[in-house]
């Protein structure tokens, strides 16, 4: 059983021969609404419910005020009715107690971070989805792939630190690569074949290509729960970069490829848990 990579997202890739790659892991689970009208059988926001139900009466969902991140509250909320809201804004420097959007205090009992980081004196008390011990290895490509390159194929790359690495490296791949940010997410520091617009250092990685679906692009986003396998989408695109912010679809995963998924991706997790323990 995991104890802190509670709740994860995580995007692989298949090449055209089916062969499966790991891209990243993701600390704050995305996608949910763009893919719930895809899921079969479990429901992620469902089974998180369940998991914040059994640690006691009093949870919540800390964020910040913006009303475009109350998808996640809104729909916990369904299955846990007493759920409290909090904003990051009026918590910033309490250790024991929350105050919620009522201004009430309270001693919370499980708390869901819906991308944003609180306290980490919680972090030791109680189950926190997903703490900073989580976050500082998910957000930095180059942890993740130390701690899971023996678990999982990892498209070959490299760390670049100056252009002039970039230069020599990037030969070896030819045109068929990815430039990616260090700590980007949403895919605003990802360049496909490109030599523009990122900082230094950099990931300079092999570029996977997967089998067209309708003539477009795709990957695929698996939720863990607990450390269980829950489900898994594929993100359509007309746009190499395959985020659902740039406009990907969700659609059925098939089968086949499903089962090629659960066993690897209960792995990295269990592994990403174990080092956020320490």
């Amino acid at each position: 059983m995991v104890k802190k990579y509670l709740f994860a997202t995580l995007d692989f890739i298949f090449d055209e021969n089916e062969e499966l790659y790991f891209l990243e892991a993701n600390s704050v689970p995305g996608g949910m609404s763009d893919a719930e009208n895809v899921f079969k059988g479990h429901q992620p926001m469902k089974e998180i419910a369940e998991f914040m139900k059994k640690q006691g009466k009093e949870l919540c969902v800390i964020s910040t005020s913006r009303k475009n991140k109350f998808w996640v509250y809104s729909h916990l909320k369904e299955y846990l009715p007493h759920l409290r809201l909090c904003y990051r804004e009026d918590n910033r420097t309490n250790r024991i107690y929350l105050r919620d959007v009522n201004n009430e205090k309270f001693k919370p009992s499980c708390i869901y971070r819906n991308g944003n980081l609180i306290s980490t004196s919680f972090e030791s008390k109680i189950p926190v989805i997903n703490p900073k011990s989580v976050v500082n290895i998910t957000l930095n490509k180059i942890k993740t792939y130390q701690l899971i390159s023996k678990h999982a194929n990892i498209p070959p790359y490299y760390v670049i630190r100056n252009k002039k690495q970039l230069n020599s490296k990037i030969k070896e791949f030819g045109s068929d690569y990815v430039i990616k940010g260090i700590c980007g997410s949403y895919g605003d520091e990802t360049y496909i074949s490109k030599k523009t617009g990122f900082g230094y250092p950099c990931i300079l990685q092999k570029r996977i290509f997967p089998k067209k679906i309708k003539n477009q692009f795709w990957d695929v986003r698996v939720f863990i729960i607990n450390g269980k396998y829950n489900n898994a989408v594929v993100r359509l695109s007309k746009n190499p970069v395959t985020n659902f912010c740039f406009g990907a679809k969700a659609h059925h995963l098939p089968k086949r490829l499903e089962n090629k998924l659960k066993k690897v991706s209960e792995k990295i997790v269990r592994v990403i848990d174990l080092a956020a323990r320490k």
